[in-house]
């Protein structure tokens, strides 16, 4: 019932506000990130938040994740940043990862920096431990070996998971 009331003050309609109470997703942290989201201004529906504790993100670390973003003007996706959390990786030690190398290399993009995790790069190890370097400062050639390793590497390793 509590947490009813803390929804309804977060600019949650009654309506939804119910339904989440009745689905049991309106959860103190539930309430927490929409008010935390209301008052950062971020674009974060309450249909977004409950859909995403439901597939079993934390939406607490996404929306800490967003301000990150937000305070330094970096333009992010929200939705990328959701897939990031849902695939078992810690949000929040990827965007601090992040937040490192930028700030050794103001060219990095959030979006170079997801493709190249999506590619298999541990970019989050690398980046907080100060060996990551984005495409414009590497040379071809070393571009060039670093995903022939990573090819080889992903047919490595389904050989092993088939035999």
């Amino acid at each position: 019932m509590l947490n009813l009331i803390r929804a309804l003050r977060a600019d949650v309609n009654i309506v939804q506000a119910l339904s989440m109470s009745f689905r049991g997703t309106l959860t103190r942290d539930v309430v927490r990130a929409l008010k935390k989201a209301k008052e950062n201004e971020i674009d974060f529906t309450p249909i977004q938040i409950e859909s995403h504790v439901l597939a079993g993100g934390k939406v607490l670390e996404i929306v800490d994740a967003c301000i990150a973003l937000k305070e330094r003007y970096i333009d992010y996706d929200l939705h990328d940043l959701m897939v990031i959390d849902l695939s078992q990786q810690n949000i929040a030690a990827f965007i601090t990862a992040f937040l490192k190398a930028h700030s050794r290399y103001m060219d990095l993009t959030l979006d170079e920096f997801k493709q190249r995790y999506y590619m298999g790069e541990n970019v989050v190890e690398d980046a907080m431990k100060y060996r990551f370097e984005p495409w414009k400062h590497m040379k071809s050639w070393q571009v060039r070996i670093t995903y022939v390793g990573l090819g080889l590497l992903r047919t490595y390793r389904n050989q092993n998971q088939m035999g």
